[in-house]
């Protein structure tokens, strides 16, 4: 079923919430779009820090209940960051693919 106005057009809600912490960044988003009635297509959990290196931390949701990626990630330069990546697949068999990223300059 599709949401629709008086207009008999197709509505489209987007929530965006910034929450700012000294050195930290709280980012949550959700969009409702027709294709799922009971839950959020889209969401969006994400947290930036600076202590001392920049820090990412992400999930995103598609729909509100499947978990479809998460990152963390770890960086203070290109020559020293660590981070891991995992998102779900569309392949038969493979269900969920990751990666890690690891480079360290020693000095």
């Amino acid at each position: 079923m599709k949401i629709r106005d008086a207009d008999n057009t197709t509505r489209y809600r987007n929530h965006i919430l910034v929450k700012t912490l000294k050195n930290q960044y709280d980012v949550f988003y959700k969009l409702k779009t027709p294709m799922f009635e009971e839950e959020e297509t889209v969401t969006l959990n994400a947290i930036y820090a600076m202590n001392p290196f920049h820090s990412i931390r992400s999930k995103i949701y598609y729909p509100e209940s499947t978990f479809a990626t998460g990152l963390d990630f770890d960086y203070k330069s290109v020559w020293n960051m660590n981070g891991t990546l995992n998102t779900t697949t569309p392949f038969k068999g493979l269900d969920q693919a990751g990666v890690n990223i690891e480079a360290v300059t020693l000095t």
